[in-house]
């Protein structure tokens, strides 16, 4: 018996999560059942790193939708968890994680594998150069939503910190606004009531000036004489009626203005509230970013996104450094074969001769 015979006789059969880790790898488990155990674990690695981008996009993607579906209490800077918007990034994430883990299966399938030495050529990084910039961004993409994650309790903290201050100016703006206004309606309160007022006081006035008149204190001679009843003349038929005309037309505007008054006092209160749900929405996913690039700086932000670039694009690069082994000298091999099988048969419809097969 050969010994490649007695190899794949004793070998057992590869199991569904093997032939699963082959497919994400873009392997052909066909070939790869012909193939030694050393082509079986290189693709088998390939496929769990394809797995592992896919799943920490779903996790990243899932977060960064929470974020968006949620928002944090500016009452409280401790979010609590809301699992409408929970449900909704969990979809969100998993729909993400299997685009991602898409893109990435087609990079590295469609890679090559390089000249079959095991050193990267700059001829085969020229030519790979489009898919590692399709990794580079993926893996930016995927670090973005997990920098937050990390560094979640300090951006807490800060976003809490920011919407507070940000809340307390646009209160002082509230504020002066309807202080302002408040002030308009007061002064045309006063105007009419201090008109009501100096009505009233003159007639005090004429009310004591026609009783010195009486007592003689004015004129001279006591009683109710000719000085005497033009005064009273001049209050029952002028000032009176025009104190009681006053009043017919400056109280129904006086109540007016103190319902307006109040009315403004509730539209502040309203004010405030829309205010405060003005700065909750301050918290989305691009405040966030930008809070997590001011507290961890440029440097930590990057190391963070290379660990990510790396394991993006290393599946590619290790394609590239691979030598031509059993599995890809017999894929090579199948896809010669397939393709003079179809000039054959190509050859022979345009010659009208029956195909010839190798059996």
């Amino acid at each position: 018996m050969k010994l490649t015979e007695s190899y794949f006789k004793e070998r057992k059969e590869a199991n569904w999560v093997t032939k699963m880790f082959w497919w994400l790898s873009g392997a052909d488990p066909k070939i790869l059942d012909h193939s030694p155990y050393s082509d079986h674990v290189k693709y088998f690695g390939l496929g769990g790193i394809v797995l592992a981008t896919g799943v920490l996009a779903a996790l990243s993607g899932g977060y960064a939708f929470y974020t968006v579906f949620s928002s944090t209490p500016i009452d409280s800077a401790v979010s609590s968890i809301d699992p409408y918007a929970l449900f909704q990034a969990a979809i969100f994430g998993l729909i993400w994680g299997l685009i991602i883990l898409n893109l990435d299966r087609f990079i590295i399938s469609s890679s090559g594998i390089g000249d079959g030495s095991g050193r990267i050529t700059k001829k085969t990084l020229i030519h790979a150069s489009p898919r590692i910039f399709m990794a580079v961004v993926l893996s930016i993409v995927i670090a973005a939503p997990l920098e937050l994650r990390i560094f979640e309790s300090e951006i807490e903290a800060e976003l809490f910190k920011m919407q507070k201050e940000q809340l307390l100016v646009l209160n002082e703006i509230t504020n002066t606004e309807y202080a302002q206004r408040v002030d308009e309606v007061a002064v045309k309160r006063t105007n009419l009531e201090n008109a009501i007022t100096q009505q009233e006081e003159l007639i005090k006035a004429q009310e004591i000036k026609y009783q010195e008149e009486i007592a003689g204190r004015v004129s001279g001679i006591p009683g109710a004489g000719s000085a005497a009843k033009s005064i009273r003349v001049y209050l029952d038929e002028v000032l009176k009626p025009d104190l009681a005309q006053l009043k017919v037309t400056n109280e129904p505007q006086i109540a007016k203005l103190w319902l307006q008054t109040d009315y403004l006092k509730a539209e502040k209160v309203q004010a405030y509230a829309i205010n405060k749900t003005q700065v909750q929405k301050m918290d989305g996913l691009l405040q966030r970013l930008m809070i997590a690039h001011k507290i961890a700086g440029w440097k930590l932000t990057w190391l963070i996104r290379l660990i990510f670039i790396v394991i993006e694009t290393a599946p590619i690069l290790f394609k590239m450094m691979m030598r031509n082994e059993v599995y890809e000298a017999l894929h090579e091999n199948l896809k010669r074969h397939i393709l003079k099988e179809e000039l054959e048969e190509e050859r022979d419809v345009l010659t009208n001769k029956p195909a010839l097969r190798d059996v």
